[in-house]
């Protein structure tokens, strides 16, 4: 696993935890461009910062009452370990120099 993919699931993973109670599984991320971002314009003591852009694949159990508040989940195609998966597209904005950066989310 690359650095780039270390940092997307560390992001994943927190977006997961900020997003509320639903429980959900991000099974696989796959960037589909890495950028330099404004031209390289260097932002204070961080520097330039880098986009990443990509997809988060998820699985969620139907049957797991922390998902209850998710509408029409129970009508949702479930695959055969019963779980039910769907993808979202993400961008990320983050420092080139990761050691530069106030370490808030990655």
């Amino acid at each position: 696993m690359t650095t780039s993919t270390r940092t997307i699931a560390f992001f994943a993973l927190a977006v997961l935890v900020l997003a509320g109670t639903a429980n959900a599984e991000v099974e696989r991320i796959e960037i589909t461009s890495q950028s330099v971002f404004a031209n390289g314009m260097e932002y204070g003591s961080v520097g330039p910062y880098e986009k990443i852009r990509g997809t988060l694949f998820y699985a969620v159990d139907p049957d797991n009452a922390a998902n209850a508040a998710i509408v029409d989940l129970d009508l949702a195609p479930r695959c055969a370990d019963g779980k039910v998966r769907f993808q979202g597209d993400f961008i990320l904005l983050k420092p080139v120099d990761l050691a530069r950066g106030n370490g808030r989310l990655l």
